[in-house]
């Protein structure tokens, strides 16, 4: 059993990787594909891939099920869901979209009663 993990992180804002968070978010990554670096990070030994989804409406973050949806079939390694998560139909969209986990931020009002919602349901 290995004693670590490689898991890169994908910011995804308006379908682009982007570079991080805050002001970050808005400089375009390297390569701006979020499917073809999600592809990469699984080829070039990534154990597991994070999608950290920076929408600010839940239009955006309909489109960005989507993308992560594209990223999880073209990885080859489990993708973990972030970002954007306020209610349990989030989580279940994040599952099913082909991540394997979702990440909760428990600095946000709600997150521990949703924990356990989510824990009964999944």
């Amino acid at each position: 059993m290995r004693d670590k993990l490689l898991i890169p992180c994908i910011y995804l804002k308006y379908g682009k990787a982007v570079c991080g968070l805050g002001e970050e978010a808005t400089k375009a990554f390297d390569m701006p594909d979020p499917v073809e670096l999600g592809r990469l990070y699984g080829n070039q030994g990534a154990d597991e891939v994070l999608i950290f989804d920076l929408s600010e409406t839940d239009e955006e973050h309909d489109a960005a099920i989507g993308t992560i949806r594209e990223i999880a079939e073209k990885a080859e390694v489990p993708v973990i869901g972030a970002g954007h998560i306020r209610r349990m139909e989030d989580v279940k969209k994040l599952l099913y979209a082909g991540c394997k986990r979702v990440v909760l931020n428990f600095s946000k009002p709600g997150n521990i009663e949703l924990l356990v919602e989510v824990s009964k349901r999944f």
